[in-house]
């Protein structure tokens, strides 16, 4: 889980004792839901942005 916190976004994992910053965590972000919109999802980084590109890709074939 990432929490907003006035001073970052922090992650709160069950794997982990401690609480760290979301760019500490040792994951590789894809995307985060929209803090301006919850029902939108951001890409994150070069992962997210090909995996994006990639789902666009495949909605454009499908129609």
């Amino acid at each position: 889980m990432v929490a907003r916190l006035a001073d970052g976004d922090f992650v709160l994992d069950n794997l982990s004792a401690s609480v760290r910053p979301w760019n500490a965590a040792d994951y590789e972000w894809i995307s985060m839901q929209s803090g301006g919109n919850p029902q939108f999802w951001v890409a994150i980084g070069e992962h997210g942005e090909r995996l994006r590109a990639m789902r666009l890709a495949m909605l454009r074939t499908v129609q």
